[in-house]
């Protein structure tokens, strides 16, 4: 005897195949749609008499599903279609599933079909009327493509001839990859073409190749490395497996930089020898490249060698060798790692990319030196800077394991920031063992002649020498670089002009003149500040000045709003709270969000606050209303009393969520209730507090709730049903299918099964 589950699938079946032949239109379709839950062997007879539906929509989907379920005894009805269904988008679906299928006996079909539109099909001539194109175009793709799974070398010739039509549309990219699944006879054919005249058909030939280099001769390998092209040449270099000296030679001699840059990383990434002639490399793509495959060197040179390898490099003044300098400094020369970063993060002359880079590694490095220089870039004028060191400052912030005392600082700068209250703190102003000159002290300043600091011609020849066994020993020294003051800097800054450049002339061996006088009623940066300290030690001079505060943009109080969402304490729960009194309506929505995240996992930090947090319920912005009752649900029953005028807010969106958070606490009836509201989100909150409950009276009414209102949350409710007793929604879903139910809940169970099988 069969288990009433056995039942109810039979009797599912059974209405599904009576509504795909039977049924209203739109019934026949989402009952096709449905059929995709079934095997093949019970859905193939409705298939089969849908495939000659009336009805366009019914007879696509009934392709469709065939194709997807995935048969080869499919296969015939699915070359039926193509010949004798005049809808072209019949005709794609179905050589889509003949090629899925890999139906042998569609292949003279789609031979001809890449030829020509064939005289024995069943066309709609409206289509070819109406068209902006030849409709058979698409398909002449299709046919191609469906050639290459199907695999029968009988297809070579007739993809070639459609391929080299002069009046055909381009079909090299499907032809290629088709070709290369129909045997011998295809690939002979796409190794033909790496000797084509046109370029593009060149690569698209090698691309195919070097997914499969066994394929090609070395002589082959020989000739596409050198040719014209060079996407051609940088293809070929990832099909060589093992290439002799000569070859690697010739590569890393190519014109184009990103060619000896994949060479060296792919044959020359272990060999200390090629890494120390890359470095001396004319391209920074390169020496950049043989930088980082220094550093995964087993056996590497020693750190005061690296240190003057990295101090030349510096100098180049790249954007791509310094971000590389800064991947492996923390490799090659540890003890250096904080000052590089801290040096390139701090210059204003330095590309964004390298700052940005230089601020990130500051997050790796527990120092409280990088710390300030993270604090003091918070004011930085360029945006995506101070964005940048606000995001790294929250990085420290959050990672406790190493340095609480660290990330207690970092969590302190963001809230000063948020409150608008950073002070500067101090710059390190020693010399950089690293770097000719100090980090960027003042804005406006540039370096003079860093482009020349290291001899480039003598570099290539020999940038280091290396000893019998491949390791580095030696490097030349770098030369000095100039401080030169910035002209438009000073013009631009009339009251620190002269002081400036008096500093700047002290530096280099000029006058003594900096006198505290001139800094009066002179709004001073961090960064003014740091260099002046840096000439009056150079000058003997002590001059005082006031302590500047770091200008917080309000970018950065929204971000900092938003990173103190990851810091779970009570004087930032404090803050975050007074910035619900701001005027800005973007800060106290940030704001709003960051409290309701903190009292996700941290509901502790409210005991105190829940008055003063239920206050701002009545804010005009519905997102700040809206994350404040969420940050009232986290808390819990201590701030239920809040809660509950909620339910009454104009706002469906309020009151779905007051609804989420109060449903351990609504009664029943109430659920029910809600169950009725206008609004859907209201709607859907009460469906789910029901289902938490999980008796049989909320099973029921999801049932109602999921066939009323035109099934609009049908798919929720069943959804919902399925998770407390998949037998029970079966049972409810196929009873809504037989010929007595209402054709309302009929369309609406329909529509649910579909959705499940993947065709909403």
């Amino acid at each position: 005897m069969k288990s009433g589950q056995d039942l109810s699938r039979a009797t599912l079946t059974q209405e599904l195949t009576r509504l795909a032949v039977n049924g209203m239109d739109v019934e026949r379709c989402l009952a096709i749609r449905a059929l995709a839950l079934e095997p093949l062997s019970e859905a193939l007879p409705a298939l089969r008499k849908s495939r000659t539906d009336p009805d366009e929509d019914v007879r696509f989907d009934a392709v469709t599903i065939m194709a997807e379920l995935a048969d080869a005894s499919a296969a015939a009805d699915l070359l039926d279609s193509l010949l004798e269904d005049p809808s072209l988008d019949v005709k794609a679906a179905a050589i889509d599933g003949l090629g899925k299928l890999r139906a042998a006996v569609a292949v003279d079909t789609l031979c001809q079909l890449a030829l020509e539109p064939s005289a024995n099909m069943a066309w709609d001539g409206e289509e070819f009327a109406q068209g902006h194109s030849d409709p058979w175009l698409e398909l002449q793709r299709l046919s191609i493509t469906a050639l290459g799974l199907i695999g029968d070398p009988k297809a070579v010739e007739p993809i070639v001839t459609a391929t080299h039509d002069e009046f055909a549309q381009d079909l090299w990219p499907e032809s290629l990859d088709a070709l290369m699944g129909l045997g011998k006879t295809g690939i002979d054919v796409v190794i033909s073409q790496l000797s084509s005249k046109t370029e593009r058909v060149r690569r698209l030939a090698t691309e195919r190749l070097a997914k499969q280099p066994w394929l090609l001769t070395g002589e082959q390998l020989v000739e596409l490395i050198r040719d014209p092209s060079v996407e051609v040449r940088r293809i070929a270099v990832s099909a060589i497996e093992k290439p002799d000296e000569e070859l690697i030679s010739e590569l890393m001699s190519d014109a184009d930089a990103t060619i000896r840059e994949a060479v060296l990383w792919k044959f020359g990434a272990g060999d200390p020898k090629r890494i120390s002639k890359s470095l001396g490399d004319p391209a920074p793509l390169v020496q950049a490249a043989a930088l980082r495959c220094l550093a995964q060197l087993q056996r590497k040179p020693e750190v005061e060698t690296t240190e003057r390898l990295l101090k030349s490099l510096l100098e180049k003044d790249d954007a791509e060798i310094s971000c590389a300098v800064l991947e492996v400094a923390d490799v090659l020369a540890p003890g250096c790692a904080g000052e590089v970063a801290r040096t390139l993060a701090a210059k204003r002359a330095a590309p964004l990319k390298v700052r940005r880079t230089a601020i990130g590694k500051l997050s790796d490095i527990p120092e409280a030196t990088g710390l300030n220089v993270l604090t003091s870039l918070v004011g930085d004028p360029i945006r995506s800077i101070r964005l940048s060191a606000l995001d790294a400052l929250s990085t420290i912030a959050n990672r406790k394991a190493g340095n609480d005392t660290l990330a207690d600082s970092a969590a302190n700068t963001i809230l000063a920031a948020f409150r608008g209250e950073l002070i500067a703190p101090p710059v390190e102003t020693t010399r950089s063992q690293l770097t000719t000159n100090e980090p960027e002290p003042a804005q406006g300043l540039r370096r003079h002649g860093t482009d020349a600091a290291v001899d480039d011609d003598a570099g290539r020849q020999n940038p280091i020498k290396i000893d019998r066994e491949g390791n580095i020993i030696e490097l030349p020294e770098a030369k000095e670089a100039a401080i030169e003051p910035d002209d438009e800097k000073l013009s631009s800054e009339p009251r620190f002009a002269r002081s400036t450049l008096d500093a700047i002339q002290g530096i280099n061996g000029g006058g003594d003149s900096v006198q505290p006088e001139m800094l009066e009623d002179v709004e001073l940066t961090a960064e003014d500040i740091s260099f002046l300290e840096l000439a009056q030690g150079r000058l003997g001079r002590k001059t005082t000045t006031p302590e500047p505060k770091i200008p917080i943009h309000a970018d950065a109080t929204l971000l900092s709003s938003k990173l103190l969402a990851k810091v779970a304490r009570r004087d930032v729960v404090e803050a975050l709270i007074d910035g619900l009194k701001t005027p800005n309506p973007e800060l106290r929505v940030s704001a709003a969000a960051s409290l309701a995240e903190i009292s996700r996992c941290n509901s502790e930090l409210f005991d105190d606050a829940i008055d003063e947090l239920a206050a701002h319920l009545g804010d005009q912005l519905l997102l700040v209303r809206l994350n404040l009752v969420r940050s009232l649900g986290y808390i819990g029953d201590r701030a239920s009393a809040h809660l509950e005028p909620a339910l009454e807010d104009a706002e469906p969106a309020i009151q779905a969520e007051a609804v989420a958070a109060l449903a351990a606490r609504l009664s029943i009836p109430d659920k029910e209730e809600l169950l009725g509201s206008s609004s859907s989100i209201v709607r859907k909150a009460a469906a789910d507090a029901l289902a938490k409950s999980g008796g049989e009276r909320e099973a029921k009414a999801l049932r109602d709730y999921a066939f009323d209102r035109d099934g609009e949350g049908a798919l929720h409710a069943f959804g919902l049903l399925r998770k407390l007793n998949q037998q029970t929604s079966e049972h409810a879903l196929v009873g809504a299918l037989t010929p007595e139910a209402d054709p309302r809940r009929r369309q609406i169970a329909l529509g649910v099964l579909a959705a499940w099988a993947g065709h909403a």
